[in-house]
């Protein structure tokens, strides 16, 4: 093999080095990327089920009418679980969720 094989080979090695390296470090990304949505899907689903809770709870204590009231008690719990305020749209769909159930 002449000096210039050497060379040329050498650099290919390297060049492919890189190259594997890259690709390791994509996969990476894209494996934590992916563990984190499971972890989002899963907070979801919980956070989800507290609100779900409650507006049974809310039913159960105030009964039929009385929105502003339970929403008011949903709102109230879901403070005092989640540190946070939930907004009006996850309370709706919550309570149109779990009313309709019921009404099955």
């Amino acid at each position: 093999m002449t000096p210039e094989q050497v060379h040329w080979l050498l650099q290919f090695a390297a060049g492919l080095t890189v190259a594997v390296s890259l690709c390791q470090c994509a996969l990476c990304i894209a494996a934590a990327r992916y563990m984190q949505s499971l972890g989002n899907e899963s907070r979801a689903r919980l956070r989800y089920a507290a609100i779900a809770t409650a507006v049974r709870g809310a039913e159960q204590l105030y009964g039929p009418g009385k929105g502003e009231a339970k929403r008011r008690f949903v709102r109230e719990k879901m403070k005092q679980q989640l540190g946070r305020d939930i907004d009006r749209v996850e309370l709706e769909e919550a309570v149109w969720v779990e009313t309709g159930r019921e009404k099955r």
